[in-house]
């Protein structure tokens, strides 16, 4: 009778351990489902933006040729900076850095302090430090 009952407490455990087992395999399979769509979906978006990157150097090299003095051709600037060779650098406004600030100075005045302390108590030297 006890071997009975052990057997079928064993079996009820063997079924909850397969259906927690099969729940986990799903719930993994649907992160993965959704960690792959969320690539696809970043790289879409990275996708439009280089689009929209490669429209604006298009437009800002349209604006940026300058006719040759002798000649009808036309030449594109190069562009200079740190971020150049970058293929999102038309995005970052690195390459138009504004001035360096101008330096100044800052003139403190400090004032006397009064100890309401009679002299016979006051450290006075260790104040003036």
């Amino acid at each position: 009778l006890e071997e009975a009952e052990r057997k079928r407490i064993e079996d009820l455990k063997e079924k909850e351990r397969q259906k927690v087992t099969e729940e986990l395999e799903l719930w993994k399979k649907q992160q993965d489902a959704a960690e792959k769509q969320k690539r696809v979906q970043k790289e879409g978006e990275l996708h439009q933006e280089v689009e929209q990157l490669k429209e604006k150097k298009k437009e800002k090299n349209n604006k940026t040729r300058i006719p040759n003095e002798g000649n009808s051709e036309t030449r594109i600037k190069a562009t200079k900076g740190r971020g150049s060779y970058s293929m999102f650098s038309e995005n970052l406004k690195e390459e138009q850095l504004p001035a360096p600030r101008s330096t100044a100075t800052i003139k403190i005045n400090f004032t006397s302090r009064v100890f309401p302390t009679a002299l016979r108590e006051s450290r006075v030297t260790e104040e003036e430090e």
